[in-house]
């Protein structure tokens, strides 16, 4: 069995200038329910590009980040991806 368990060097690539990298590393975050990481995820929900902000919703929820409520709200109401308001409607849910 494999397991990974280096949040701290995921966490890192959050800021990566490659929009891969940084939605990647948001799916990992969220599949390794990283609950310290929940700040990073949030700053992703407001990246440029509409498939990290996706992915960072979807983490959000997989890691059930209450403080996350706000942000994702705003992202339900005002994002222009429609794709990305669902998925910030489906985190709310599971909230």
């Amino acid at each position: 069995m494999n397991t990974f368990a280096d949040v701290a060097s995921v966490a890192r690539l959050v800021g990566d200038g490659d929009a891969v990298v940084r939605r990647r590393s948001a799916e990992l975050l969220g599949a390794l329910r990283a609950v310290d990481s929940v700040d990073a995820l949030i700053a992703l929900a407001k990246d440029a590009d509409a498939n990290v902000r996706n992915a960072a919703c979807h983490s959000l929820g997989q890691i059930h980040a209450a403080r996350a409520r706000a942000v994702l709200e705003g992202i339900k109401a005002s994002d222009p991806d429609g794709l990305v308001r669902d998925q910030a409607d489906i985190a709310l849910r599971r909230l």
